[in-house]
């Protein structure tokens, strides 16, 4: 992470699936727990050395042809929602915001949605339009 930070500070960094971090992690019904382990240590490492960036945790759900908006009260149901890409691990600049690039209508989920683990995050559902396919996609924003 402090390598990717010093080589390109000021703008939106590549994505990290977490497949990509792990092996057992290509086993989808590991994604949401590889998530968070991914976020946890992601976290510490950005705390520990100091890094002035914005983590972000992107799980890509399923489209559908109109808004779909939250389909999920817990973490079992989100699981349920996945599309076929692992979720992936993102660094921004401090106090740059993933969920405001693209997104045409966000929800918090920070009071309803409880993650297993201990650190911190703003939880965001962000749904936009793709025009190339015609399909409205989801993503859940985990922000720290």
């Amino acid at each position: 992470m402090a390598r990717v930070m010093t080589a390109r500070p000021a703008t939106p960094l590549d994505d990290l699936h977490i497949d990509q971090v792990d092996e057992v992690y290509k086993d989808r019904s590991r994604w949401l727990d590889g998530a968070i382990r991914c976020m946890e240590t992601a976290t510490l490492l950005r705390d520990v050395r100091r890094l002035p960036a914005t983590l972000a945790l992107g799980v890509s759900l399923r489209p559908g042809t109109l808004p779909l908006g939250v389909t999920f009260t817990n973490w079992s149901e989100l699981q349920g929602e996945l599309d076929d890409s692992p979720p992936s691990l993102y660094l921004w600049g401090e106090g740059e915001d993933p969920v405001g690039m693209s997104a045409t209508h966000v929800v918090d989920l920070s009071g309803s949605l409880t993650l297993p683990s201990a650190v911190q995050v703003r939880k965001l559902l962000s749904e936009w339009y793709d025009a190339t396919d015609g399909e409205f996609r989801r993503t859940v924003w985990m922000l720290a």
